[in-house]
């Protein structure tokens, strides 16, 4: 709802939001994982354009008590990843390197300061580099396993899922060196065109002793340069991984990003761009989140990239005019089949099931949350 302390400007029609944390405490964060044994909140750092990160840095998880507020906060730095040997970003100096409206990937991502980020956050800033890094760098999605022991994250940057050991799950201890830490590589399945691109993971659920990774397929190299034109080339792909053996990965699920093209919501998807491109709606998918309901349905949620490049009234990458951007993610839900043992899903993306269209068509962001008991069945998400 909105609160009276939101910052929203409309009308209050629910209690005041519980602050836990500032940007200045834990900077740009996505990923949240809840430990029921140790009553903690896990947060993941994400990289964002125009924002910074916190004082972790790109591999940081921040840890929250949720009956504290931000003033009361204890002890939130628990791990940096970067620190005990899992890199999370390329190594040497930060550059920026723009040529007719394109920015070069760099593997490197600034300090606020070199990103020229202002203290004040109503004063615009241009952070070029960060355009083209989004979704590449840093930390993805966060989860914890059921017994509050393992914490899970996918690292966007060597394209591994780590399964980190708290040690004590009701006093969760963060790991000194890599050890404790074990790293899984994430399958790549964009190799069936050229025109696909790099594979991108991000999103993350662990479930019934599975971790389920969300896989993009960009349309675009490892150096930032589009290779395909049209999104029909591109493709999102569910993997799962047994966590009794860590060996098996296995594809759930697979879909092509042309859907979109032809539901009358004159919102399609683009393929990834580090050229420059200031348009107000302009849906570039990244799969974020994915939940599941009672029944057994996956819920996917598709980032929009373009407003992670973009956000609000800031400077493009080499001019100075205000640009905004508004996302336009999607909420998908793909239905378990029940006529067979084999645990797969009916992939039928020609008619919305969730209704997102609030303030303006596919308004989702959307970061998901499941709310489950015996009287209710319940998506959260975030618009």
């Amino acid at each position: 709802g909105h609160a009276p302390n939101s910052g929203s400007g409309r009308t209050a029609d629910g209690e005041e939001w519980i602050e836990l944390a500032k940007q200045s405490q834990i900077g740009t964060t996505l990923g949240v994982a809840y430990s029921r044994q140790a009553r903690k909140i896990f947060v993941a750092a994400n990289l964002r354009r125009h924002t910074g990160l916190g004082p972790l840095g790109s591999g940081g998880i921040y840890m929250l008590d949720p009956d504290k507020n931000a003033s009361e906060q204890t002890d939130i730095n628990f791990l940096n990843l970067d620190n005990i040997g899992i890199a999370t970003q390329g190594s040497g100096d930060y550059t920026v390197n723009i040529d007719d409206n394109h920015v070069e990937f760099s593997p490197v991502i600034g300090s606020n300061s070199d990103r020229g980020l202002k203290d004040n956050k109503g004063e615009p800033s241009k952070d070029s580099a960060a355009y083209g890094q989004v979704g590449k760098l840093g930390l993805g999605d966060l989860d914890i396993g059921e017994n509050g022991r393992y914490l899970y994250v996918t690292n966007l940057y060597d394209r591994k899922l780590y399964e980190i050991d708290l040690t004590d799950p009701k006093n969760p201890t963060p790991p000194t060196d890599s050890s404790k830490a074990k790293g899984y590589g994430i399958p790549n399945p964009c190799t069936y065109s050229d025109k696909a691109g790099e594979y991108r993971p991000f999103a993350l659920k662990i479930y019934k002793n599975k971790a389920y990774v969300g896989i993009t397929c960009s349309g675009q190299d490892e150096q930032g340069n589009t290779v395909t034109d049209d999104v029909s080339d591109m493709k999102g792909f569910i993997y799962s991984l047994d966590l009794t053996d860590h060996s098996t990965w296995k594809k759930e699920i697979e879909w092509n990003f042309d859907y979109r093209d032809n539901d009358g919501s004159g919102y399609p998807w683009h393929p990834w761009t580090n050229d420059w491109v200031g348009d107000w709606e302009y849906g570039i998918p990244l799969i974020g989140d994915i939940e599941f309901d009672n029944a057994g349905d996956m819920l996917v949620g598709v980032l929009d990239l373009h407003a992670h490049q973009l956000a609000y009234q800031n400077y493009g990458i080499d001019d100075t005019d205000r640009h905004s951007a508004a996302s336009t993610g999607d909420l998908l839900r793909f239905v378990k089949k029940m006529s067979n043992e084999s645990c797969s899903y009916d992939v039928n993306l020609t008619k919305e099931y969730y209704d997102d269209n609030l303030k303006h068509k596919e308004s989702s962001i959307p970061m998901l949350a499941g709310h489950h008991t015996s009287e209710q069945d319940l998506v959260l998400s975030t618009f």
